[in-house]
């Protein structure tokens, strides 16, 4: 055991030392509620700062599985898109050497189909730009007020590591309804 006496720790520090001391614990780093709020009074915290805490949680994981599925969904209809261009435009290639090649004219929807396909790939693939940021807020927005008038209660449903899974389901496939208990 190391003498460390009364050294004074930052919220940062301190936070990481409990942080890894938690995963290396034989719990694994899960703690259930009443301890999370035992811990916080003993570092003189109110239930109330836990609570909002967890509310932002909870806003802050939703936010960010929105955004994942957003990002699929962006990746989806390029590909789509990409896909749709190739087949076409080899097939535009193919009318157009069994027509005779004295007239190269598949090029031509080549490069115009060609530079929305660009403009879409920057929208939808190249997270640093401004379209994509726009989207993606905006869709983050929207599904975050679909969510929030399906289920007012949210905050509540991660009480338990049971809940936690339905709240992820239910995030997931857009249902917030409370599952009944008997």
């Amino acid at each position: 055991m190391s003498d460390t006496g009364n050294r004074l720790y930052s919220e940062d520090e301190a936070e990481a030392i409990l942080q890894l001391a938690s995963s290396l614990s034989p719990t694994g780093g899960m703690i259930d509620r009443e301890r999370l709020l035992a811990t916080a009074a003993e570092l003189g915290i109110t239930i109330e700062a836990v609570e909002q805490a967890e509310k932002q949680i909870v806003r802050q994981k939703r936010e960010a599985m929105i955004g994942a599925e957003f990002d699929a969904i962006q990746r989806r209809e390029f590909n789509t898109h990409l896909i749709s261009y190739l087949i076409i435009n080899i097939f535009l290639l193919g009318m157009n050497l069994a027509t005779g090649i004295r007239e190269v004219w598949f090029v031509y929807p080549l490069l115009g189909w060609g530079i929305g396909l660009a403009f879409h790939a920057v929208a939808a693939l190249n997270r640093s730009s401004g379209m994509y940021q726009d989207s993606r807020e905006k869709f983050v927005r929207s599904r975050s007020s679909q969510v929030s008038e399906e289920n007012r209660e949210l905050p509540e449903l991660a009480r338990t590591s049971e809940d936690k899974t339905q709240l992820v389901i239910g995030i997931h496939t857009g249902s917030m309804k409370r599952r009944q208990r008997d």
